[in-house]
């Protein structure tokens, strides 16, 4: 985690994360994971690219729709969520969802994973003091700051199931 603790701003996060996902360091602050999840390896070109471009990705999914492992219904909608400092990258991907149809959560959480017609996973609710020490363990106090100074992003696709609609405007967005 050294590498983490030398961050000073979300663009320093930004290209460690960028890095993690290309898995040039092993580690990233909150996750217990060693690689990234397997429903992410299609991603990866685009969350790089947003990561190096200044939108610093935490949470990621594909849309999907089929069994899980247990043979019930497993249904995603695709979204991402984050932290950009650069105002002009924030109104870039606010105005590139909002033109797509996609939804920008402004702090309310909504289902973005239903597991036997159940919800499972949200995103998009404002994230707690407590929880962002969580995420971004083993950073600086000044990267901490930043973070906490940054926008908070999550975009989702109302669409269930598949659906590239997210990846495309991002790539746009961050290029």
């Amino acid at each position: 985690m050294r590498h983490w603790n030398k961050a000073r701003t979300v663009g320093d996060l930004g290209n460690l994360m960028a890095d993690w996902l290309e898995g040039r360091i092993p580690k990233r602050p909150g996750y217990f994971g060693g690689d990234t999840d397997p429903e992410t390896q299609a991603l990866l070109p685009t969350l790089i690219a947003c990561n190096r471009a200044g939108f610093v990705t935490e949470g990621s999914q594909p849309g999907q729709d089929g069994p899980a492992f247990d043979g019930r219904r497993w249904v995603q909608r695709a979204a991402v969520n984050g932290w950009v400092a650069d105002d002009a990258l924030y109104q870039r991907l606010v105005s590139g969802a909002r033109r797509s149809g996609l939804t920008v959560a402004d702090g309310r959480a909504m289902t973005i994973t239903e597991w036997d017609g159940r919800p499972h996973t949200s995103c998009g609710g404002r994230i707690s003091q407590r929880d962002l020490r969580t995420i971004w363990d083993g950073i600086s106090r000044e990267a901490f700051r930043a973070v906490g100074q940054a926008h908070e992003v999550a975009i989702i696709d109302p669409q269930w199931g598949s659906s590239d609609r997210l990846w495309r405007m991002l790539r746009q967005a961050v290029t």
